[in-house]
Parts: structure tokens; C-alpha cells; sequence
């Protein structure tokens, strides 16, 4: 339907029901988008270790922005900088 209306060189790249196994490991693409990964997600098991992940960053970050003087305007980007995890 709105095809007619897309740039000729834009509906060039749309592609509609391709095989996701050409473009991700198919050891990593779940069984229903066609790949082996086996997943079941098990909340008992993955929120308290994603809980604790969560707030050992945040302690990490909370001491480093204090380290670096605790003043409101500090970047971010310098406060998670020297963070081996987000890079």
C-alpha cells in the first residue's frame, strides 16, 4: 500500500519474511524465528541476578561520580568512561 509512495532506492532495501539464519548465528537465533537457540526464561532465576548486576553498577557509578567531585553537571559519558561492562 505504501510502497508507491517510498523513494525507488528505499523500497530496494525492504525486505518482507527473509531468512533471519542469513543474518544471525543460527546458535542465536531463538527456534521460533527459525534457529536452535533453546531459551525458557525462568523470572526466580534471571531478576535477582539482573537485581544484583543493576545495583553493583549503580555503587560502581555512585562512587566514581563522587570520586570525581559529586556535582550536579558532570557528564555521564566520564562518570561510565573507565567502565569495562558498557564498553
Amino acid at each position: 500500500m505504501i510502497t508507491p509512495f517510498i523513494d525507488p532506492n528505499t523500497r530496494e532495501k525492504l525486505k518482507f519474511n527473509e531468512d533471519l539464519r542469513e543474518y544471525v548465528p543460527s546458535e542465536q537465533l531463538y527456534e521460533l524465528f527459525g534457529g536452535d537457540c533453546e531459551f525458557e526464561y525462568e523470572h526466580q532465576v534471571f531478576w535477582p541476578a539482573y537485581l544484583k548486576l543493576a545495583n553493583e553498577r549503580r555503587e560502581k557509578y555512585i562512587a566514581k561520580f563522587k570520586e570525581m567531585g559529586g556535582e550536579i553537571g558532570l557528564s555521564e559519558w566520564d562518570v561510565k568512561a573507565l567502565d569495562e561492562d558498557v564498553q
